[in-house]
């Protein structure tokens, strides 16, 4: 990945962090997560599955903190 498609990817999480709100946290649940998968580039793609999904802590909401899945993408994209 290159540093606009990265961007492009925090741009996304963050335009479709998910209810509730209140809490003023930046996480996602599953069907943003899966809403913004398809307007990602194929080579984004691999970091959009249910197993990557599945490899954070969610709250009660079943949301993943964005800032902690957007570190993971960079650090295996910085290992590749």
């Amino acid at each position: 990945l290159i540093f606009t498609d990265l961007e492009k990817i925090y741009h996304l999480l963050r335009s479709n962090i998910s209810p509730p709100f209140e809490d003023k946290t930046e996480r996602i649940n599953y069907s943003s997560f899966n809403f913004i998968a398809p307007m990602l580039p194929p080579k984004c793609q691999p970091f959009f599955t249910p197993s990557a999904f599945l490899k954070f802590d969610r709250d009660d909401y079943g949301r993943i903190d964005i800032n902690s899945f957007i570190h993971s993408i960079a650090r295996k994209n910085n290992l590749f």
